[in-house]
């Protein structure tokens, strides 16, 4: 760790700094609180904790202490005490401190609270880096789920809701989807001379690439040139999968053609399961 400390006694500071490098760490002798704040509010190089005697010839290790949280919130501070006074003590807990060291010092008590140190900020680090991912994961989440609400939005409008205009049949429809959203895609269009042309059809996958699939269908669809038997349409519908998505993709279809007039319902399949057919009788 980076270590400032701060004490106007040179025997402490000849002690304290080189026991700190023999540990492991980077320590930086100072003699007073100001001293002490220009290098914080300089910030040019981090620094990890301030051990500072709590009686200063200039300022106190309160008042110290209050700077580094100013410039470094998450600093963390050890005190040094000889002959403290209460105040001086209510006011250094007041400001938060990591913990106290009795003069003269003992060096394996200040390793111990200096490791102490070291394991708070290693919590805290991990803390932040899980808080992180966490914000990281719900932010994927709400982004995931505006887009299935989105999806959805559109995905009811593939199924048709006004068949008004359709004369002598009624038509039901229900959608049983397994779970979420997925590539399901019904309609029924006009379709010229008292006919309807029914499209039933199944993109393979679920979720929004399948959802967005149904409705390319929707579209192409709708615009779709008159005079097409079944069988042509389900091969147009072919060669429109076939170009939108990738060579795995795969759907099933359903088309049927319902002449009013006639009476008559001419029907295709590629791949999807038969039409029951239920005559009058």
């Amino acid at each position: 760790m980076r270590i400032l400390v701060v004490d106007d006694e040179p025997l402490v500071l000849d002690t304290i700094v080189p026991f700190l490098g023999r540990c492991g760490h980077q320590a930086l002798a100072l003699a007073t609180v100001a001293e002490a704040a220009a290098a914080l509010e300089a910030g040019q190089e981090a620094v990890d904790l301030v051990i500072a005697d709590v009686r200063l010839a200039e300022g106190d290790a309160a008042q110290l202490t209050q700077l580094s949280r100013t410039h470094r919130p998450a600093l963390h501070v050890i005190l040094m005490s000889g002959q403290t006074q209460a105040h001086d003590l209510r006011r250094a807990l007041d400001a938060g401190v990591a913990g106290f060291l009795r003069k003269p010092v003992k060096l394996d008590e200040l390793r111990l609270l200096v490791e102490h140190v070291a394991t708070l900020r290693a919590e805290r680090a991990r803390l932040d880096v899980m808080t992180l991912r966490l914000d990281a994961e719900r932010g994927l989440r709400e982004t995931a789920t505006r887009e299935r609400m989105v999806a959805r939005g559109l995905h009811r409008r593939i199924f048709p809701s006004d068949l008004s205009w359709l004369r002598g049949a009624e038509v039901a429809i229900r959608h049983l989807p397994k779970d979420g959203m997925g590539g399901d895609f019904m309609d029924l269009r006009p379709y010229g001379h008292g006919r309807a042309l029914l499209l039933i059809a199944d993109v393979s996958g679920q979720g929004t690439p399948a959802a967005f699939g149904g409705i390319a269908l929707k579209a192409w669809f709708g615009a779709l040139e008159a005079g097409l038997s079944p069988v042509e349409v389900l091969a147009r519908a072919d060669h429109l999968i076939g170009g939108l998505f990738p060579e795995d993709a795969a759907a099933t279809a359903f088309c049927a053609l319902y002449d009013e007039h006639g009476g008559t319902l001419a029907y295709a399949s590629a791949g999807h399961p038969r039409a029951l057919v239920i005559g009058a009788t």
